[in-house]
């Protein structure tokens, strides 16, 4: 705002510089890169922020320097240029190398366009944060530190160099539109000498250097915008921006997010999302009363310093890290757009009218004085440090994202409610995110957060767990829960029911990811999978006799279960029992052997003296053994049952006379029956082998009918044998 000398003075020396960027949209740099001064003008400790790059300035060969700090590209020949390089021709603009009013100062860099100055036709005349971030606080003359790194043709062309004057900016003073007469009929400049702009000045009325830019501003320490988006003539009216070059039009630097300031619950301080820096809300010298006695109070400079301190000493709002802010933090606030105060429409802090605050940044040129920021219209310049004036602490910014983990376990499931939870820095805000749908906010207590998903997708839930701070700093966790209530798939491969072997392999397949458990009744056996996770064996050492019921169970991660029908292996270890029937012993003519054993097993026989083994005969009907001689027979046999288990071998003999043969001579005749007839009347008695062969009468049915003598019945039968009337039985 165009002011007098009075208002100037009354204003407390407003003054502040411009700012880099933060922890939002920007980050600020340091204000003083190598020197800080007590309120006695003697050097001490600087407020840090971003260092800036060394060197600062690069020097291309086109005649433009780039800005290592802010990205952006000046003019080398840093006044009106009238060429680009020393050996290049004028380029006949007018008011080449030579101030100008405002509006001529725009048409000049039309020109500069139009002759396309250093290669570019893209030159602007620069906004008000762009000039302010060439100002050196450290320099008492700054533009004598331009010119000596790298700016001008040399100190014999002093004509090209930047100038110890002020530079015009393309922003208007635009504190005063609404208020009656006065309107946005100044423009702000820049000292590029001490580097103040307490006042804007007439577009017409007075003349200024020009100093064209262009690129837009980059990290590390990006500007941002004025906040002025409409553009003014020279009398202060509005008009259409477009091929203006104002700032207006421009627009230059990173634009402001909406809104730009978030206040807390209690609304005691507040982020500038700009800056990323922390303000309080009481803008008046804030304190406690009982804890800090300056508060409410205008300060001198190193009471501002040590009631800062205060507040830190007593964590004030419940921080520690509150500061005295640098004059690029200040000038950060000012919203170029408005004035009474300078800030941007909705602003939470107490200032209405728009005060002149301390920054902790010394004049370089006077040590004995601090840059003073005036929230009326923007303006900055410098203070006696014994003058008095508010203190408005700063903390911040505040880069790094908070601390926050995920403690939850169990990533399977079967159960599609699940809550998770974790830890989280405090007074951060906690969101969840479940497969890419809308945030929903977690509860935080204490430190911790948990949060209910209800219910999980089926399949894979991918989930994002992002922690925002105060300072809008967000760290971001993900996990993935998958909901899994399938029965997972269980296969074993068949089984004998029946066995003699005591240890026994089962083996099939299963689900990836899955365990497997068997258990033989009530004792669990081992379980190995192999490398794909999908085929499992399990040996069971040893089998009980008798029946063993095998249970064969599989659960996957989510818990869900799968079991197989129960299945029975019988052990059976003991070998079959085999008799014969009759008896061994001797027999006359023939003898049927019938065999018995348990059920189901299988009886092996051999009748003619050779081994018996699993390849002889089986046995399914009476062995008849017969002999037209006197003949032994032995019969051996085993039998094996369905286990597999085989008796040991036994041995039947069984020897066959010839019946009704007495004499031995291994025929039947009439002498036969003589010898019966002499034993039946007691001429002879009968030996054991008489008594086989001759005990046979009377038949029955065809058969002997042996009564434990030899009598004449038998010796009828005898001859009867003997003379053909009689067959063998």
């Amino acid at each position: 705002m165009l002011k007098s000398f009075v208002q100037y003075l009354v204003a407390g020396l407003l003054t502040l510089p411009g700012a880099a960027l933060a922890a939002g949209t920007v980050q600020l740099p340091v204000t003083s890169p190598t020197a800080c001064f007590d309120g006695n003008g003697n050097p001490r400790d600087c407020v840090v922020g971003l260092a800036w790059p060394d060197p600062r300035f690069t020097s291309n060969a086109n005649g433009t320097v780039t800005d290592g700090l802010t990205g952006l590209t000046w003019s080398k020949h840093a006044n009106a240029p009238s060429h680009a390089l020393p050996n290049e021709p004028l380029n006949a603009c007018p008011n080449a190398e030579t101030d100008m009013i405002w509006l001529d100062a725009l048409d000049f860099i039309k020109c500069l366009n139009a002759k396309n100055h250093a290669g570019f036709s893209d030159w602007r005349l620069p906004n008000l944060n762009e000039l302010e971030s060439m100002v050196n606080s450290d320099a008492a003359d700054t533009s004598a530190w331009l010119n000596a790194n790298g700016f001008g043709f040399g100190p014999g062309l002093p004509n090209t160099q930047v100038q110890p004057r002020q530079y015009w900016t393309s922003t208007s003073d635009a504190s005063d539109i609404g208020v009656p007469v006065i309107s946005a009929a100044s423009a702000w400049d820049v000292d590029l000498v001490k580097g103040d702009f307490p006042f804007s000045n007439l577009k017409n009325g007075v003349k200024r250097n020009v100093w064209p830019v262009r690129g837009v501003s980059t990290a590390p320490a990006q500007l941002w915008r004025t906040g002025q988006a409409v553009c003014y003539d020279d009398i202060g009216d509005s008009r259409l921006c477009t091929g203006t070059g104002e700032d207006g039009e421009k627009l230059a630097g990173a634009a402001w997010p909406t809104p730009r300031f978030l206040h807390n619950i209690g609304m005691t301080f507040a982020l500038d999302r700009v800056s990323g820096l922390i303000w309080t809300t009481d803008t008046q010298t804030p304190g406690s009363r009982g804890d800090c006695p300056d508060m409410g109070l205008n300060v001198t400079w190193l009471e501002a310093l040590s009631h800062v301190a205060c507040l830190n000493a007593h964590a004030f709002l419940g921080r520690t890290d509150w500061r005295l802010p640098n004059r690029k933090e200040l000038h950060s606030l000012a919203d170029y757009s408005t004035g009474i105060p300078a800030l941007t429409v909705g602003h939470p802090f107490e200032d209405r009218a728009g005060l002149t605050f301390w920054s902790a940044t010394s004049n370089a040129s006077a040590p004995n004085e601090a840059w003073v920021a005036s929230l009326f219209d923007g303006s900055l310049s410098s203070a006696g440090k014994a003058a008095t004036l508010p203190v408005w602490p700063v903390s911040g910014p505040d880069l790094l994202p908070p601390d926050l983990a995920i403690t939850q376990g169990n990533m399977t499931t079967k159960v599609a409610r699940q809550i998770i939870s974790g830890t989280v820095e405090a007074g951060a805000t906690v969101t969840v995110t479940n497969n890419g749908g809308a945030p929903a906010i977690a509860s935080v207590t204490d430190g911790t957060w948990a949060f209910t998903i209800d219910p999980l997708a089926d399949g894979v839930n991918n989930i994002t767990v992002s922690a925002t701070d105060f300072s809008q700093n967000i760290k971001t966790a993900a996990i993935s829960i998958t909901l899994d209530t399938g029965v997972p798939g269980l296969t074993m491969n068949p089984v004998t029911d029946l066995t003699n072997r005591k240890s026994h392999t089962l083996s099939g397949t299963v689900e990836a990811g899955t365990t497997v458990a068997v258990a033989v009744g009530a004792t669990a056996v081992p379980v190995t999978l192999d490398n794909t996770g999908t085929n499992w064996s399990a040996v069971i050492p040893a089998l009980a006799e008798g029946a063993n019921t095998i249970t064969v169970t599989a659960t996957d991660a989510a818990g869900n279960t799968a079991t197989l029908p129960l299945t029975t292996i019988t052990l059976d270890t003991i070998p079959p029992v085999t008799t014969a029937t009759p008896a061994p012993g001797n027999y006359t003519d023939s003898v049927a052997v019938t065999m018995a054993t348990e059920a189901g097993s299988t009886i092996h026989y051999t009748a003619d003296g050779t081994p018996v083994t699993t390849s002889s005969p089986v046995y399914s009907a009476p062995i008849r053994l017969a002999a037209t001689t006197t003949t032994p027979f032995t019969v051996q046999f085993m039998a094996v049952d369905k286990a597999g288990n085989a008796e040991p071998v036994k041995n039947a003999a069984y020897l066959i006379h010839l019946g009704c043969d007495l004499n031995g001579d291994n025929k039947v005749d009439v002498r036969d029956a003589l010898k019966a007839l002499q034993i039946s009347v007691g001429m002879f008695s009968a030996t054991p082998n008489e008594m086989i062969r001759g005990d046979v009468g009377p038949l029955v049915n065809g058969k002997p009918n042996p009564n434990g003598v030899i009598d004449l019945a038998d010796a009828l039968v005898i001859l009867q044998r003997g003379v053909g009337l009689v067959s063998p039985w």
